[in-house]
């Protein structure tokens, strides 16, 4: 039950003649919210937060756990699509109004204007951006995008988000990035594989903040979702077509 379907293979459907569903439409709001949590997660130490006062190293000193304010800053967002535009929404008060929404995808977006948001070239974004939110699907082009290469090019202090899927970011280069200083903050809701193991490396990291893929984790989008699948499977039996159909493209030559 989701929206993403990149976990199944397409070409085996269309020989088989297998029609598919998800649950498009309805994560926006939940996944969107989920992704300015990590961001402000990662901006003002969180995670290391939560472990100094388990841990008993509380410091009463101004200085310490310094975080990082929005304001003023450039949010930078990967593939401007239903989430990657609420999530630019929610997060335009944050930076003010000197700061910049600037995106990056394949097509520029109507709904850019509106959010006083910027297409660039993927470089650009990486270089320039203080905030990086990877909101765009798993395919062949995004498949590891976000390599050592790419870390390479980021601010030294770069916040770095994924609610998309873990596929996007290749993890070992993250980690190698993560062990020679590259890259301020990272919040992963997604990773590879998922369950991540207990002893992932890239959990060593303080500043890395994984949670377990529940972007969409609330009552009310889990309850929409299971809404749409029972529509799709109760089509489905009855020899309808699918509501909320992925577009298999069927070869029936």
């Amino acid at each position: 039950m989701s929206v993403g379907y990149d976990h199944v293979d397409l070409s085996e459907l269309r020989k088989r003649l297998i029609s598919l569903g998800h649950t498009p439409g309805v994560l926006t709001d939940a996944v969107a919210d989920f992704t300015v949590l990590l961001v402000l997660a990662a901006a003002r130490r969180i995670r290391e937060g939560f472990r100094a006062v388990e841990k008993g190293e509380w410091i009463l000193n101004t200085t310490w756990m310094l975080g990082v304010q929005l304001t003023n800053k450039t949010i930078g967002i990967v593939g401007l699509g239903r989430i990657g535009s609420a999530t630019a929404l929610r997060l335009k008060p944050f930076i003010g109004n000197n700061g910049k929404i600037i995106y990056f995808g394949r097509v520029e977006k109507p709904i850019a204007s509106s959010l006083g948001a910027t297409k660039v070239e993927f470089d650009t974004l990486i270089r320039e951006s203080d905030v990086i939110c990877i909101c765009c699907a798993l395919n062949e082009e995004t498949k590891e995008m976000f390599n050592y290469e790419v870390f390479k090019k980021m601010k030294s202090n770069v916040i770095l988000v994924n609610t998309a899927r873990g596929g996007i970011i290749r993890q070992d280069d993250l980690c190698r990035a993560l062990s020679e200083g590259m890259l301020g903050s990272v919040g992963l809701d997604v990773v590879t594989p998922e369950p991540l193991n207990p002893n992932d490396p890239l959990l060593k990291f303080d500043k890395v903040t994984v949670v377990p893929h529940i972007g969409s984790g609330t009552l009310e989008t889990r309850t929409m979702m299971a809404n749409i699948a029972i529509e799709n499977v109760l089509s489905g039996v009855r020899g309808e077509t699918l509501p909320h159909a992925v577009k298999v493209n069927f070869d029936t030559k």
